[in-house]
C-alpha cells in the first residue's frame, strides 16, 4: 500500500499489507486504515500514526472490499470463494457475523446513519441492501450490467435530519397525539384533559382546537382526506364529519367499531368486533359495508386506504401480528425484517405504507 502526499503529489512511503490488496477504507477518525487483502484472505489494520500494520483479521474467503461503520465499531467485508459478507469487530479484531450477498462482490458502503449496508455484485448484476442491525437482506436491486463501484450523493444524511420536528401539545392537556395530516396541512388526533377525558383535536395553521362529538363521553379523530372530511370514534362507534354534518359509521352486527381512515373518494376503512370476540376489517363505500378479512386470520384490522388499496394488520393462528396490503381482492402480507410484529397504520396514493414495529431491542 502506498502513502501519497496530496499537496506534493508524491509517494511518501510504502506499507507492506496482506497479499493482493484490492479494497481500502478509513476509520471515522482517520487513525486507522483498513485493506481488503484478496490472496491472503484477510483484512489489514494500518495505523496512520506509525504507518505500519498493527493487526490483521483472517476470513475464510478472498476479501474484495471493506467499509467501516460510522462509529468505527465494525468493518463490513465482502468476499468471493465463497461469496459472503463478514462483520469484523474492530475492538476484538474478530469476525462476529456474516451476511448474504450476490455473486462476485465488488464494493461495499455503509449509510451515514449506520443502518444499512449496500454492496455491488458483478456476476449477479445486482445491488444488495443489508440491515446492519439484523444482517438480513432488505432488498435486491437488479442492474442491467455488472456494477462495480457504489457511492452516496453528497446530500445523503439520516432521513430524520431532512426535516424540522415540531412538538404539539394541547395547552393544559396530556397525551396529545396527531394521527393524520392531509395535503393542506390540517391535522387530526386527540388529547386528554386533566379529568382524563379524551377530546378530538384539530391542528390548522399552528392553531390547536377541540372537537367533541355531541353527547359522547369521549372523542377521537383518526383520519382526514384532502377535502377535509374526517373520520373518528366515540364510545358509540365510528363517525364521519363531512362539511359540518355528522353521520354514524357502524357496521351491522358490530358490538363495537372504529372508523380509522378515509380516502379522497370518501371511502372509509375501519374494523369492528362481533359477538364471538373476533375482529374484522371493513370498507364502507356509498352506503355499503364490505368485509376486509385476511385469509385464515384470527383478526384483521383495516386501518387506512388510498387509490383502491387498503392497509392494516392481521393476527395469525399463533397470535403473531403481520402487516398487510390489499389491492382488489388480493392480499399481500409483509413483515419488517427481524421485527417481533409489524403494524401498518397509514397509506398514500402511491401505495407507500407507514408502519410500527417492535424489534429485539
Amino acid at each position: 500500500m502506498s502513502v501519497i502526499d496530496t499537496a506534493a503529489k508524491i509517494v511518501v512511503t510504502n506499507i507492506a499489507v496482506g497479499q493482493t490488496p484490492v479494497g481500502i477504507a478509513a476509520g471515522p477518525d482517520g487513525s486507522v486504515i483498513y485493506t481488503a487483502d484478496f490472496s491472503s484472505q484477510d483484512v489489514s489494520f494500518i495505523s496512520t500514526a506509525t504507518q505500519s500494520v498493527v493487526a490483521s483479521v483472517s476470513i475464510p474467503a478472498n476479501a474484495s472490499a471493506v467499509a467501516a461503520s460510522p462509529d468505527g465499531a465494525f468493518l463490513y467485508v465482502v468476499a468471493t470463494n465463497p461469496n459472503s459478507g463478514y462483520v469484523i469487530s474492530t475492538s476484538s479484531k474478530s469476525v462476529v457475523g456474516t451476511f448474504s450477498i450476490g455473486t462476485n462482490p465488488r464494493n461495499v458502503i455503509v449509510t451515514p446513519d449506520g443502518r444499512f449496508i449496500y454492496e455491488t455484485n458483478a456476476d449477479s448484476q445486482d445491488v444488495y441492501q443489508i440491515d446492519a442491525a439484523t444482517l438480513a437482506i432488505v432488498s435486491i436491486k437488479n442492474i442491467n450490467g455488472g456494477p462495480d463501484g457504489i457511492a452516496f450523493s453528497s446530500k445523503v444524511r439520516p432521513f430524520a435530519d431532512r426535516y424540522t420536528f415540531t412538538a404539539i401539545d394541547f395547552p393544559g392537556g396530556t397525551q396529545t397525539q396527531v394521527n393524520q395530516i392531509n395535503l393542506s396541512g390540517v391535522g387530526v388526533g386527540s388529547y386528554f384533559d386533566q379529568s382524563n377525558i379524551q377530546h378530538g383535536l384539530l391542528v390548522r395553521d399552528g392553531v390547536l382546537s377541540t372537537f367533541d362529538h355531541p353527547g359522547a363521553s369521549w372523542t377521537l379523530l383518526n383520519g382526514i382526506n384532502s377535502e377535509g372530511h374526517i373520520v373518528g370514534n366515540t364510545s358509540n362507534g365510528g363517525f364521519l364529519l363531512r362539511d359540518g354534518v355528522l353521520s354514524s359509521v357502524v357496521p351491522p352486527l358490530a358490538l363495537w367499531s372504529y372508523a380509522t381512515g378515509i380516502d379522497d373518494a370518501g371511502n372509509i376503512a375501519g374494523f369492528w368486533g362481533d359477538a364471538s370476540g373476533n375482529i374484522h376489517g371493513y370498507r364502507f363505500s356509498r352506503g355499503v359495508y364490505a368485509s376486509v378479512d385476511f385469509p385464515d386470520s384470527n383478526s384483521t384490522i383495516a386501518f387506512d386506504l388510498a387509490a383502491g388499496r387498503i392497509t392494516g394488520w392481521y393476527v395469525d393462528s399463533s397470535g403473531q401480528d403481520h402487516g398487510f396490503l390489499r389491492f382488489g381482492t388480493q392480499f399481500l402480507s409483509f413483515d419488517f425484517p427481524g421485527a417481533f410484529y409489524t403494524l401498518a397504520f397509514s397509506l398514500n396514493a402511491r401505495g407507500d405504507s407507514c408502519r410500527r414495529i417492535r424489534h429485539a431491542n
